[in-house]
């Protein structure tokens, strides 16, 4: 007697593949559907199949009744796609490596929506490639070399893009003594290059990386080392304002914040370089016998905010900053160290009173209306996300919160400004971001979100979580005229709405994410190299290693020190398929 073949799912009729695909989940009915032409034939020809799934799927409640079957079908794949149903299936990943070396996760950067919005340095070496990554290119701009001919060693700790557009290099320099430098030089500019020369760190920025110029103007600017301290974190404004946090190498908890300052009058021009010295002014000082602060956490990354304004501090293990500092209180004459509070807010959530972490909004609504006979006025809403931590019960939750300001139309720029978001103190629930776990590393600030604020990218050591959302019914809320956008399956009693992410796992340690200037490609550095994910519905899921050119051909002319950026064409090499 014939052993008795499995069942398989092809095997049913059509009536309960029918019912299958009718209560499976909206992502399962899409993955069922691709993957044969029979089960396609039916998803796709299955009316109250296809209606069902629409109900379940956030949309526009419009009537779709006088639709084809076919037409409702596309309007279903259209909007899964939006909301990035199956993403992690289908999404395309693309690894880039550097042939020789190692990209150095620590020291390189990432910016949003600008060319180039890419920085890296390789592992052990002194210059910066600066790549634009976007549409499945990753084009190299230019090869920014040391910008002097110098003895000695230089190792890039930090490269940093500037808020003005610009690009800076925090470098460690260690001189050759014994050099045989010829007197050629003016005496003064022979004069600020032995300053420089015995200076331990300096600050580069190259102006001009956008307009990707042969000799742009570069700023060396010689920082004064802190004895005892090494860097840990920096923001620069522009080449004339910069913040760096400094640790102690035996005491972790003593720490320093200095605010560099360009020193006028005190700057030398040679060969198209402007060779300056910076003063420092203390923001925060941690040391015990100071009785300003007996101790701070380890700051490991800071930003400078609403145009260098303040300043926020991230501590290991925090998704959102930990503090901040307004720089404006500054007194420059008392030398007062500015005020260290903690990010903290109080907000409802239900019948609880959580203690939530504020981000920075990443998207506003402004709208302008008429009070009354004699005044217009001009209403701001800001949308952000929030993290609260349960302390008794030991348990986290991220929400995206909702904030908003009224002013007279006269007195309104009209102009979004969402850093100021931060200091508002009343913020209200509008989502929850279901799968939010908390950072399992030292790792911090690994959020990312779409220029249009249609996505938030969060990274937690290996893992990368994706929320989809549509901000403009989001921030509006119940008071919108468009909140059945969400359908109910997705709403809580207490009337947020409630997101699940997609899931990517790059194996391999994300140290840093942006989106590009699409709402469907997100870059990220990782201790694998430099990975980009396109992830829209064209995709087929595959993974393919490409090569870094490192060595363009220049059409200028060849690099050499003391040049600017080599401006060069990318020369990508397919390595193969990944492995998984």
């Amino acid at each position: 007697m014939d052993r008795l073949r499995p069942l398989e799912l092809l095997d049913l009729p059509p009536e309960l593949l029918q019912l299958i695909l009718f209560h499976c989940s909206t992502p399962s009915f899409l993955q069922l559907s691709s993957t044969c032409q029979t089960l396609y034939t039916i998803a796709s020809s299955c009316r109250e199949v296809i209606k069902n799934h629409l109900k379940r799927t956030p949309g526009a409640r419009t009537s779709l009744n006088d639709l084809k079957t076919e037409e409702l079908f596309r309007v279903l794949k259209a909007r899964t796609a939006e909301h990035l149903y199956g993403a992690n299936f289908h999404s395309d990943l693309t690894n880039y490596i550097f042939k020789c070396g190692i990209i150095d996760n620590c020291t390189s950067a990432l910016r949003e929506g600008e060319d180039p919005n890419t920085a890296l340095v390789e592992k052990g070496g002194s210059r910066v490639l600066l790549y634009h990554i976007q549409s499945k290119e990753a084009k190299l701009r230019s090869i920014l070399e040391v910008p002097y001919d110098q003895p000695g060693r230089v190792e890039v700790i930090k490269t940093v893009f500037c808020k003005d557009g610009s690009l800076a290099v925090l470098q460690k320099y260690e001189p050759i003594e014994e050099s045989c430098q010829a007197g050629r030089a003016h005496p003064f500019a022979k004069e600020a290059l032995e300053s420089y020369r015995q200076a331990e760190f300096h600050l580069v920025t190259y102006p001009d990386i956008s307009g990707f110029a042969r000799v742009p103007r570069v700023t060396v600017g010689v920082l004064q080392p802190v004895e005892g301290f090494h860097p840990t974190a920096i923001d620069v404004q522009n080449p004339s304002m910069a913040v760096i946090a400094w640790q102690h190498e035996r005491y972790p908890l003593q720490g320093q914040v200095l605010m560099y300052t360009l020193v006028k009058d005190a700057s030398v021009e040679e060969d198209g370089r402007t060779y300056a010295m910076y003063s420092s002014k203390p923001i925060i000082d941690a040391d015990p016998a100071s009785n300003i602060l007996q101790c701070i956490p380890p700051i490991v990354r800071l930003e400078l905010n609403d145009n260098a304004s303040q300043v926020l501090y991230y501590h290991p293990s925090s998704t959102l900053y930990n503090r901040y500092g307004d720089l404006l209180a500054l007194d420059t004459a008392a030398q007062q160290r500015h005020s260290w509070m903690k990010n903290a807010c109080n907000v409802t959530l239900g019948h609880r009173l959580l203690r939530f972490s504020i981000g920075i909004p990443f998207f506003c609504t402004h709208e302008t209306y008429q009070a009354d006979s004699y005044r217009q006025m001009c209403r701001w809403q800001y949308l952000t996300l929030g993290i609260a931590r349960h302390e008794s019960e030991k348990w986290t939750i991220a929400c995206l919160l909702r904030s908003e300001a009224r002013c007279r139309s006269s007195r309104c720029q009209h102009v979004p400004n969402l850093d100021r978001g931060r200091r508002f103190n009343q913020w209200v629930a509008m989502a929850r971001l279901w799968g939010y776990q908390n950072s399992e590393s030292s790792l911090s600030g690994l959020v990312a979100t779409s220029p249009r604020g249609k996505r938030i990218a969060i990274a937690n050591w290996n893992v990368i979580y994706i929320w989809a959302l549509n901000p403009q019914v989001i921030i509006e809320g119940q008071q919108g005229k468009e909140w059945e956008y969400y359908p109910e399956n997705m709403k809580s009693e207490h009337g947020f709405v409630e997101l699940k992410p997609i899931v990517l796992q790059p194996d391999a340690v994300c140290f840093n994410l942006k989106f590009s200037q699409s709402e469907d490609e997100l870059i990220a550095l990782t201790d694998r190299g430099l990975m980009r994910w396109d992830l829209g519905p064209a995709g087929k899921g595959f993974k393919v290693k490409k090569f870094l050119d490192m060595d363009a051909k220049i059409s200028m002319g060849e690099t050499s020190k003391g040049s600017g950026p080599a401006v060069g064409t990318s020369n990508l090499q397919d390595v193969g398929m990944i492995d998984t």
